[in-house]
């Protein structure tokens, strides 16, 4: 249940990004993404903005203990 919730947050986090960037506002998304599952609307919006030629970067912060 936990992960369905966590899941479709990410999918309208990704939804309201690409919305704001549609209108010209810069946006930056922050989330751990750390399963493949919560990867999918992330993965899918970059796409989405290489197809409308919209820039973006995607940066990866990894800490090892």
């Amino acid at each position: 249940a936990e992960k369905s919730v966590v899941i479709r947050a990410y999918a309208e986090m990704c939804r309201q990004a690409e919305n704001n960037i549609n209108k010209g506002i810069p946006t930056i998304i922050i989330g751990t993404f750390s399963r493949v599952e919560f990867k999918h609307p992330l993965e899918q919006l970059a796409r989405v903005l290489k197809e409308k030629k919209h820039p973006f970067k995607n940066f990866s912060f990894n800490h090892s203990r």
